[in-house]
């Protein structure tokens, strides 16, 4: 089954979903979708044979990776981890080398030889940060982002609300030692478990983490972001002029997110 899927994707000029292989169902699947379509295409793509090219909604279509140039050619592994170390601090912005949700368990070993071999041909920096003993790395280019932003002070103004998936609260023990912030993503917990809500935003204000909110939407066609609930981490925050920075923000992303009506 697996090999005619691939050939059927790498002989294809347009990318194919599962409704493209007529391969019946499972009954005994973990792969979430009883679809024998969708099992081998899922694990095609966890193997990195395949790629999704294109979503209509809910559905997948995909391509096989070797129709992508293979302009990532690595010579030898010591490259290869250069590059991923890289690729992951340039998404993360400053990140440390402990062990970490971010770096996604791999090459537990070998990490800090690659920081210091970076490091060394100037292609990341390493900082240090009051009270915190462990060192922090960014790409050079972060490095040169952080300096800008530290002497902007509209940036210590700028108030924004954080995706629960969103890579800098990734590892959520990194966040509690530099913010001294908690923060659980509570959608999976059963909801008398729950200490906030379904889908709490944490709220970001300068350089701290003052609160979190529970969005909801209104029920007219512009589905625009509504507060159902707000909580501060301390009463100090709890001022008019951050909660009106607050009703900004909303509107702001309101202004450039919300769908527009359809007539």
């Amino acid at each position: 089954m697996i090999e005619e899927v691939k050939k059927k994707l790498a002989t294809s000029d347009i990318p194919l979903s599962a409704q493209d292989f007529q391969l019946g169902k499972s009954t005994t699947s973990r792969w979430g979708s009883a679809n024998l379509g969708n099992i081998a295409l899922s694990y095609l793509w966890s193997k990195g044979e395949a790629v999704i090219a294109e979503r209509n909604e809910r559905r997948k279509f995909y391509k096989s990776s070797a129709h992508l140039p293979q302009e990532n050619a690595f010579d030898n592994f010591d490259d290869f981890l250069d590059w991923y170390v890289l690729r992951r601090l340039s998404g993360l912005g400053a990140y440390w080398a402990k062990n970490g949700a971010s770096w996604q368990g791999h090459f537990l070993t070998d990490r800090k030889i690659a920081l210091e071999r970076l490091e060394k041909f100037d292609r990341i920096v390493k900082i240090t940060v009051e009270d915190l003993k462990t060192p922090l790395y960014l790409t050079r280019e972060n490095y040169q982002k952080l300096v800008k932003i530290c002497a902007d002070d509209e940036t210590h103004n700028q108030l924004r609300f954080i995706a629960p998936l969103d890579n800098l609260i990734w590892d959520r023990k990194f966040i509690k030692e530099i913010f001294d912030f908690d923060y659980v993503w509570e959608v999976y917990k059963p909801v008398e478990k729950r200490l906030f809500g379904y889908y709490v935003l944490p709220i970001l204000y300068g350089d701290s983490f003052i609160g979190r909110l529970e969005p909801d939407r209104d029920k007219s066609r512009k589905n625009k972001l509504q507060i159902k609930k707000l909580w501060f981490e301390n009463e100090s925050y709890d001022t008019a002029e951050i909660r009106a920075k607050i009703e900004k923000e909303v509107a702001r992303y309101n202004q450039r997110f919300t769908r527009k009506d359809t007539k």
